[in-house]
């Protein structure tokens, strides 16, 4: 081309084609220099707003047929209404947002009535050409302009698009009467909002992908935090501190169904404190989670000032959006995990399924920890039983025996005292033998306070009783000793010895309700049933020492009494004084005669039912031995009396 043939008009077209390349290269420069969505949208609205000599300006994005507004410039104050949203259900608003192209408004105006909403009315500018013979258009102000005002003179849509769909809406506006948009062509704009569109499609793909790596790495930290430690109140810290890297909240919580409430197993607030202790929350007051554990599904509330399902709480009035959803194991619903946050409309599906998979993750600690704890408690179970077991085995005195079933028995069930009651053949009362406290150390004997009705009842009838708070059971709350003592938690269990019950396991916690469960009564009655045997035999023992005792000491009369005989025999000349010894001696014989018999009785029935060549079975035979030595010794007496008897032992 001849530079000489060149007309002004052909290097006004080139230079402004110069200008709009560079724009556009000035564009794609600044959209491609981030990744971070906001800090991609906030540049390229600033790039636009000084290539185009506009004011203000916003950009949307789309989802579905809801614009949100992510970031704002204008000459009154940044970031203005910033999440602000517009449905598409408006046409001609739909029209501009869909369009392929830019859409330019340069006249505004007044409503006709006074005090009505502002109105942009203006014809669409498509691919360079004039508004001659456009239809008008007429859209409310307030649904087009992040920061609508009086001040403004024309409108630039911008429609941003990807891959042949609109995924946003660039709005510039200015207060410069009578606007221009010679310094770029729609053409330019159309361009630009695609340089804006695919950067913005790129930094969603950049966005997805880090927030699937992030949440990857999240579950496998957390499923290392769940497997590493089977302490439940450790691991559900843990899974909240990594749930927030994923699923941004301000409070959460995780809350298992309990009798007619919740029990709150660990709440994280808003300042990061927890609350680890379990609180009962009444399910009316968790309406929505109560929700969540009956439909067995998520459940969403964008707001929760509009929900039916929302209990007005003061200490929660902060909350506007929630989601929860439910704690599945092997098909059973066990609670729900919740988050929250201070802005309404913040949650959607996407959160849902990033929550489930934690709420699975919660699930799996919580089964963790209850397998844990079951075989961690049947482990205890079995090894009071086997300390019990071993302690009554290594030893016959009836004292130490009482006490260690005691210690076991509070050790095991975490109750505050114990007493071993047994019934006073005399007196017809229940009477505490052994009284022991957690720090295995003995109870003074005038401190019995327990509930008498309940130990008698349990004497009489020998069935256990279970009460996890005595103040409340109708069937105790008015016994003087359970209103004076302040009774609580009581477990009381039958000592069952032949057929019948020889005493009380009694044990109580004047200071916690609900302190004894099922399987305490259980253990326990195990441990009565194991100890029944065990004391009864070990108190027959005792008897047995005290009759032996007894015995030696009637022995060592009758070798006086014999040792006297002879003496008396080898000096009396005269046969009365003979007759009156041998009477003596006949006498003796016989009064000796009755408890040989008994204590006889008594050796051969208990060598019976020990274990042979057992300590006790070797003591029990040397009894007999002593026995039929006594007896010999009665029988010689016999010999030299004619004193009428009944036939000797042995």
């Amino acid at each position: 081309m001849n530079p000489e043939t060149i007309s002004w008009e052909e290097v006004k077209s080139l230079q402004r084609r110069n200008r709009e390349l560079e724009a556009l290269n000035t564009i794609a420069a600044t959209v491609s220099a981030s990744l971070e969505l906001d800090n991609l949208l906030d540049a390229a609205l600033s790039q636009t707003l000084e290539l185009t000599g506009f004011d203000a300006g916003g950009v949307y994005l789309l989802d579905a047929q809801t614009l949100t507004l992510r970031t704002y410039r204008g000459p009154t104050r940044e970031h203005a209404h910033l999440n602000k949203q517009i449905s598409l259900e408006n046409q001609a608003l739909a029209r501009i947002v869909l369009a392929d192209t830019p859409t330019h408004f340069s006249e505004v105006n007044e409503s006709a009535a006074c005090g009505g909403p502002r109105l942009i009315t203006g014809v669409s500018r498509e691919r360079g050409q004039t508004t001659q013979g456009r239809p008008r258009q007429t859209v409310p102000l307030t649904s087009l302009l992040p920061e609508p005002h009086a001040d403004v003179q024309a409108v630039t849509f911008i429609p941003l698009r990807a891959k042949g769909k609109t995924v946003g809406l660039m709005s510039i506006s200015t207060t410069r009467s009578k606007p221009t948009l010679s310094a770029l062509n729609i053409d330019t704009l159309a361009a630009i909002g695609n340089q804006i569109g695919i950067a913005i499609e790129n930094a969603r793909l950049y966005e997805a992908e880090r927030q699937a790596h992030q949440t990857a790495t999240t579950l496998r930290q957390t499923l290392t935090a769940v497997t590493s430690t089977l302490e439940l109140d450790e691991v559900l810290s843990l899974v909240l501190e990594q749930l927030v890297h994923v699923v941004a909240y301000d409070s959460a919580a995780v809350m298992l169904l309990a009798d007619n409430g919740f029990d709150v197993l660990l709440a994280k607030g808003q300042l990061g404190k927890e609350k680890r202790q379990h609180t009962a929350v009444p399910f009316t007051k968790r309406k929505a989670a109560w929700r969540v554990t009956q439909e067995r599904k998520p459940l969403v509330l964008p707001d929760v000032y509009q929900a039916a399902e929302w209990t007005a709480v003061e200490k929660m009035r902060y909350i506007r959006s929630w989601v929860g959803v439910p704690l599945v194991i092997r098909d059973e619903v066990i609670g729900v995990l919740t988050v929250d946050k201070t802005e309404p409309n913040y949650y959607d599906e996407h959160h849902v399924e990033l929550l489930q998979a934690f709420a699975n993750q919660v699930t799996l600690a919580i089964e963790n920890a209850r397998l844990y704890e079951t075989i961690r408690r049947e482990l205890a179970e079995r090894t009071t039983l086997y300390e019990v077991a071993r302690a009554m085995g290594s030893t016959l005195d009836l004292n130490t025996i009482l006490e260690t079933v005691l210690d076991e028995a509070i050790r095991a069930t975490g109750a505050e005292r114990g007493y071993l009651v047994f019934r006073d053949e005399e007196t017809g009362d229940m009477v505490p033998c052994v009284a022991r406290n957690l720090d295995q150390a003995t109870i003074a004997g005038d401190d019995f306070q327990v509930s008498r009705t309940i130990v008698e009842r349990v004497a009489t009838s020998g069935k256990p009783i279970l009460t996890v708070n005595a103040k409340e059971d109708p069937r105790f709350a008015r016994q003087p000793s359970v209103i004076t003592y302040g009774l609580r938690s009581i477990l009381c269990v039958p000592l069952l010895g032949k057929g019948q019950t020889i005493g009380t396991l009694y044990l109580d916690n004047r200071l916690k309700t609900g302190q004894f469960s099922q399987r305490d009564l259980d253990l326990l009655t195990a441990i009565a049933s194991q100890a029944a045997t065990v004391i009864e035999n070990a108190m027959l023992y005792e008897r047995l020492k005290q009759t032996n005792w007894q015995l030696a000491q009637k022995m060592e009369e009758v070798n006086r009494a014999y040792e006297q005989l002879q003496a008396t025999q080898a000096q009396l000349i005269r046969a009365e004084k003979q007759a009156a010894v041998v009477e003596l001696a006949g006498a003796t014989a016989h009064e000796l005669n009755q408890p040989l018999t008994v204590l006889q009785g008594l050796a051969t029935l208990l060598t019976n039912e020990v274990e042979e060549n057992s300590r006790l079975w070797h003591d029990l035979q040397a009894i007999r031995e002593a026995t039929m030595r006594a007896a010999e010794i009665v029988r010689r007496l016999g010999r030299i009396t004619s004193y009428e008897t009944k036939p000797y032992v042995g």
